[in-house]
């Protein structure tokens, strides 16, 4: 039995991990991820341990199933992992107009009820034949005039959080469907390209998530600049795994998992009201994670501001350059308070 008295930081009970997941899911585990009893039960101690000893850290969730989401994203490479962990837990310190923008994931706050209403982003109820959840984005209700770009990547971050509490989630990954009916160049105006080059680079190496597709829809011919920067930015890896057409029939997705409005069997509203109920069962978790909490003075400021370059080297390596420059009267990076607003983020 694990001796939770050890772990001061964590906000969470320590449990032990007993592994519930259908058989198939643990040969996935296996096969693709490197997990197996032996690894897993290594590698929970060791984060443990880790955590409880790095002086950056103030508070965090030391349970399985929150150190399982990382474990699987990064397939158990402890390096990796506790370099994600720690960069999510600045993440959630990134602030815009004096508000954070990674925290407080309430979706009872009435602008979250709003676009969760107008179904801009719901996952489907069912799962695919690969076990995989699948999210709907409908991005073209989102009023640009109305809404700030602020409240889309928050409801974007509820939702994520929310959905990798699930075991099978975290296994199998996401399959993501973007239906852009509605979008023109007005909406170019949401973010600067740069904001998206950054946003994006962040999201991507900070965020615990396996993606697995991504299919869009009916994509606006002056969106395509877009499009093809978007694509310009990924990895080989994912951008084979981006499907685009110009008709819902031509989706290569199970039909029926689909909202009956897109030639499936359960209409969009009930969808949505099936995810209502999803976040209102997670919800005290979700919000809970406010809970954690890092010495964000002890970051360098690249990595607390969100910097692209600062994702090409690890913290304690950052950190280790600074204090080079430092000793031979070379500036160095500066730490200067939280900055972190999209607004002011810039590509370097």
């Amino acid at each position: 039995m694990s001796n939770k008295k050890q772990y001061t930081k964590s906000i969470t009970p320590i449990d032990d991990y007993v592994c519930t997941l259908p058989e198939e899911t643990r040969k996935i585990a296996e096969d693709e991820l490197r997990e197996t009893e032996s690894v897993r039960r290594h590698a929970l101690e060791s984060l443990r341990e880790w955590a409880e000893k790095n002086p950056r850290i103030k508070a965090i969730r030391l349970d399985s199933k929150f150190l399982l989401k990382f474990l699987r994203c990064k397939k158990f490479s402890l390096p990796m992992v506790k370099e994600q962990i720690e960069r999510y837990l600045v993440l959630r310190h990134y602030v815009y107009d004096d508000m954070k923008v990674f925290t407080n994931f309430d979706y009872k706050m009435p602008v979250m009820q709003e676009l969760i209403d107008l179904g801009y982003i719901f996952p489907l109820p069912q799962r695919d034949h690969l076990n995989r959840r699948v999210i709907m984005y409908r991005p073209g209700v989102f009023n640009p005039s109305k809404h700030h770009n602020f409240e889309m990547v928050k409801l974007h971050g509820l939702t994520y959080e929310t959905l990798m509490e699930d075991e099978l989630v975290q296994v199998h990954g996401l399959v993501h469907i973007v239906d852009s009916s509605g979008m023109g160049l007005h909406y170019l105006t949401i973010f600067t390209p740069h904001e998206v080059y950054r946003i994006g680079r962040n999201l991507e190496k900070i965020v615990p998530i396996r993606h697995k597709q991504i299919h869009g829809l009916k994509v606006h011919p002056s969106l395509k600049f877009a499009v093809d920067f978007a694509l310009s930015q990924m990895n080989d890896k994912m951008r084979k795994r981006v499907f685009l057409y110009k008709n819902i029939e031509d989706i290569n997705v199970d039909k029926t998992l689909l909202p009956l409005e897109y030639g499936g069997t359960i209409p969009m509203k009930d969808m949505i009201e099936s995810f209502k109920q999803e976040l209102a069962a997670r919800y005290q978790t979700v919000i809970g994670n406010d809970k954690m909490d890092v010495n964000l003075e002890m970051y360098p400021e690249q990595v607390r501001s969100g910097s692209v370059r600062s994702l090409k080297m690890s913290i304690d390596e950052i950190e280790a350059e600074k204090n080079y420059n430092n000793n031979n009267n070379i500036n160095g990076y500066g730490l200067q308070g939280v900055q972190g607003s999209f607004r002011k983020l810039e590509i370097d």
